[in-house]
C-alpha cells in the first residue's frame, strides 16, 4: 500500500493521476473493424427498441416515427455496408425463428413466448423505415469515419460523473457500528474494446457512524472520506458490471490526521440511451473496505452520467 505523509501528499496524487489520464493521446477509432461496426449498430438498434418496447409499442409505423430523431442520427452516422450486413444478420435469425411472427401467428399463441422474435423484427423495421429516409440525412453527419455506437461505452473516451451513497457496518477488534456514507465522484474512462473500459478517477465527500456511549446513547462521528478509485467496467447491451478496486483515505479525527486503506466493490446497473450527450446510469453496489483494524461493508446505489 502507498503511504503518504498527508491528505495534501494524497490529494496531490489523485490528481496527478486524473491529469495523466486526461492527456493520453489515443486514437480508439483507428483500431474499429467493420465488425465492430455492425455490433454497435445493432447494439444502438437494440437499446432503442428495447426501450420503447418496454412501454408501449402497438403498430410498428407510429412507433418508429417516435424513435425517428435518436435513430436517424445512428442511420446517417453509420455506411451502407454496414446496413447490409446487419439487415443479413437480422433477416437469417428471422428466417430461423420460422419467418415473421404476422405469417405464422394463430391464436393458440402467447406473445409473451415470442418477445425475442418480436424484437428482433422491430429492429429490422427500424433499419429499413430509416434507411428509407438517409437521403435527408445532412451533409455535415459524416459517416466515412468508424461507427462506435451513439448509447454505449466502446471505443471512446468519456467523463463519467456519479453520486454514490451507502449504508455502512464498521467493524474493529473492540466494537462494530453502523453508519452511512455519501460521495461524489469523477473517472476518466476509455473503452478499449467491445466490450470492457478501464476508468480511473476521483471521489470526495464524507462518512459518519453511529458509536454508542457508556449508556447506550448513539452519536453521530463524521469524516472526510476521499479515494482514487480504479474501475474495470463491462457491458452487454443497457446492462453494466463494475469490478473496482480503490485507494482510500478518511481523516481520522479534528486536527486533520488520515488513515489510508483500499476498497474492492462489484456493482450492475443499467443505463439508458444517450439524451442530450450524456448516457444517464443507475447501479446498485456492494464492497469492503480495509483500513488496518477497521474492516467496513458497504452497500448502496451509484447515480450517474458518461459525456463524450
Amino acid at each position: 500500500m502507498i503511504i503518504f505523509s498527508n491528505l495534501r501528499s494524497f490529494l496531490a496524487f489523485v490528481f496527478t493521476i486524473i491529469l495523466f489520464t486526461f492527456c493520453i493521446p489515443i486514437d480508439l477509432k483507428a483500431h474499429v473493424s467493420t465488425q465492430d461496426q455492425v455490433e454497435a449498430l445493432e447494439r444502438d438498434l437494440s437499446i432503442l427498441i428495447w426501450q420503447t418496447e418496454r412501454l408501449d409499442w402497438v403498430i410498428d409505423e407510429y412507433s418508429l416515427r417516435s424513435l425517428a430523431p435518436r435513430l436517424m442520427e445512428a442511420i446517417c452516422l453509420s455506411s451502407e455496408d454496414v446496413h447490409k450486413i446487419v439487415r443479413q444478420k437480422l433477416q437469417s435469425q428471422i428466417d430461423k425463428n420460422g419467418g415473421f411472427l404476422q405469417k405464422r401467428w394463430h391464436k393458440d399463441m402467447k406473445v409473451n413466448d415470442y418477445k425475442d422474435d418480436l424484437h428482433t423484427e422491430r429492429m429490422l423495421a427500424a433499419l429499413d423505415w430509416a434507411s428509407a429516409q438517409k437521403s435527408a440525412c445532412p451533409a455535415w453527419l459524416n459517416h466515412d469515419k468508424p461507427f462506435i455506437g451513439l448509447h454505449q461505452d466502446a471505443y471512446r473516451f468519456q467523463l463519467i460523473l456519479e453520486s454514490m451513497g451507502s449504508g455502512q457496518l464498521v467493524m474493529n477488534s473492540a466494537d462494530w457500528t453502523i453508519g452511512g456514507a455519501a460521495q461524489g465522484r469523477a473517472l476518466a474512462m476509455y473503452g478499449f474494446t467491445s466490450r470492457l473500459g478501464l476508468a480511473v478517477g476521483a471521489e470526495v465527500g464524507a462518512a459518519s457512524v453511529f458509536p454508542k456511549d457508556s449508556t447506550g446513547r448513539r452519536s453521530v462521528e463524521a469524516s472526510w472520506a476521499v479515494g482514487l478509485p480504479v474501475v474495470l467496467r463491462a457491458w452487454i447491451g443497457s446492462f453494466r458490471y463494475d469490478t473496482e478496486l480503490a485507494l482510500l483515505s478518511r481523516l481520522a479525527d479534528q486536527n486533520g490526521q488520515a488513515i489510508y486503506g483500499i476498497r474492492f466493490a462489484q456493482a450492475f446497473g443499467v443505463s439508458t440511451s444517450r439524451i442530450a450527450g450524456f448516457l444517464p446510469h443507475i447501479m446498485l453496489w456492494g464492497g469492503y473496505e480495509y483500513f488496518g483494524e477497521t474492516h467496513i461493508l458497504r452497500v448502496g446505489t451509484r447515480v450517474g452520467v458518461s459525456w463524450w
